[in-house]
């Protein structure tokens, strides 16, 4: 790239940068006054997504009124439902089009505990999807109120052994050990749980419950995942 285009990407890139600031602290009049100037501020779905972040209703309100309207995705959603503003997420799923979610919309829900956001997303017709990194995440955020309301739905929402690692890893005793004492109990890699327990509370308690065949099994892949949280 020749000298004068990097100077005006970069350039760019620091606009967008400075708009999503905006938008994420709810500056509206500093947003508009970007977009006022020659060249204007670009409005890219980062946009949205930062005003979702903050709750920031009248700032995604007005730049999805723009012509054309602000670009958005899945982030704007999965951004209001990790901050708890059912407002902004109810707003915009009401759209025409709605403003698309997905499975990070629940994920997103259940680690932030925001119990309302993902008992509303669930109830929509249709529901928001959801998986087992909504428990992985609720487990993340030791949010038990969360995790025992998505177990306790028709049917369950799913789980593996990623929230008994999650748990374990992010210090949360108590769900540790709600996840083992159902029925069934929520699959785990004991020794895996072990490795990465996050206090000595945790590492006493799953080895006075692990059988010798909990610790034996092993499982390659919990080491990966180990390293996304």
């Amino acid at each position: 790239m020749a000298a004068g285009g990097a100077a005006a990407a970069h350039a760019e890139s620091a606009a967008a940068g400075t708009c999503s600031a905006a938008a994420r602290g709810g500056h509206l009049a500093v947003l508009q006054w970007a977009r006022a100037q020659d060249p204007p501020c670009p409005l890219g779905e980062e946009i949205c997504s930062a005003a979702a972040c903050g709750g920031h209703l009248a700032v995604l309100h007005w730049a999805r009124a723009q012509d054309p309207p602000c670009l958005w995705d899945e982030q704007t959603c999965s951004k209001a439902a990790f901050d708890g503003s059912l407002a902004v997420l109810q707003w915009a799923r009401a759209q025409d089009p709605p403003c698309p979610w997905g499975e990070q919309t629940c994920m997103n829900a259940a680690e932030g505990g925001n119990l309302a956001v993902l008992q509303w997303a669930r109830a929509q017709d249709p529901p928001c999807p959801w998986g087992e990194q909504t428990c992985r995440n609720a487990a993340v955020g030791g949010h038990l109120a969360v995790l025992q309301w998505a177990r306790a739905q028709d049917p369950p929402c799913p789980w593996n052994t990623d929230a008994c690692w999650a748990a374990a890893r992010h210090g949360h005793l108590a769900v540790v050990q709600w996840l083992r004492t159902q029925d069934p109990p929520c699959p785990w890699y004991a020794s895996y749980c072990l490795r990465w327990a996050a206090t000595n509370a945790i590492s006493e308690w799953i080895r006075e419950q692990a059988t010798p065949e909990d610790m034996a099994f092993q499982d390659p892949h919990v080491c990966i995942n180990a390293y996304m949280f």
